[in-house]
């Protein structure tokens, strides 16, 4: 089984067996395959993305025929996964932020928006 199908599948178990799952209760080795890198294409991050936002007992019909919706979550899903693989193991992150990952609808905006902006943080100092 080709790495990539591993990872779906080990995804789609996980979303489906956890729909209330926060951001923190991740596995480290889910967060690392969720994050796009250089050895996998976008185009599997894409795919990786749909398969969890369909899974996903948060999302109703009108989000899934929504492109618009769908762009959008992933955007802060993966912002999201980013800063959870930044900070996880520091308390202070991880106990302020309990967002339930795959409830896309209902990310908090303000939270989000610290997000962002500590991750451009993050990438300003590691440059």
């Amino acid at each position: 089984m080709k790495k990539e199908d591993k990872i779906l599948q080990k995804t789609k178990s996980y979303v489906t067996d956890n729909p209330d799952a926060t951001l923190n209760d991740i596995p480290l080795e889910l967060l690392q395959a969720w994050h796009p890198s250089s050895d996998l294409s976008m185009k599997f991050y894409f795919n990786l993305y749909q398969s969890i936002f369909l899974a996903s007992k948060h999302t109703d019909e009108s989000h899934k025929s929504d492109a618009l919706s769908m762009t959008m979550f992933a955007s802060n899903f993966f912002a999201l996964v980013k800063f959870e693989l930044t900070t996880r193991g520091n308390s202070l992150f991880n106990s302020a932020l309990k967002i339930r990952i795959f409830d896309f609808p209902n990310y908090n905006k303000e939270e989000l928006e610290i997000v962002k902006e500590m991750n451009q943080n993050f990438d300003t100092l590691s440059l």
